[in-house]
């Protein structure tokens, strides 16, 4: 948790589809507006391919709020990566990067 804003962001993983499907969460400690942008990205042998999404959420204090889903299938050796950036009412703009699960 980033103590300055009380914000929690993770990501779960689905590994039981086929293909996966990996989604963001949110969590604040107050009730605030929020936006966000999800970028993932897979550099592979194969090429790049992304992802990108947006949109707006409403919080609810200390309840976890799902932002979107993600599906995509992993490639052996590839660089991964999804970037979820949250743009809140109350506190500004906080990015948070993550290596694919």
């Amino acid at each position: 948790m980033d103590e300055a804003i009380d914000l929690q962001v993770w990501l779960e993983k689905d590994s039981t589809k086929n293909p996966a499907i990996v989604a963001p969460y949110i969590r604040s400690a107050i009730s605030q507006s929020a936006q966000y942008e999800i970028h993932a990205q897979q550099k592979s042998a194969a090429g790049i391919a992304s992802i990108n999404t947006s949109g707006e959420v409403e919080l609810v204090a200390e309840r976890s709020t799902q932002l979107s889903n993600i599906s995509f299938s992993p490639q052996p050796k590839a660089l991964c990566f999804i970037e979820v950036i949250i743009n809140l009412s109350k506190q500004g703009r906080n990015t948070y990067r993550f290596d694919c699960p």
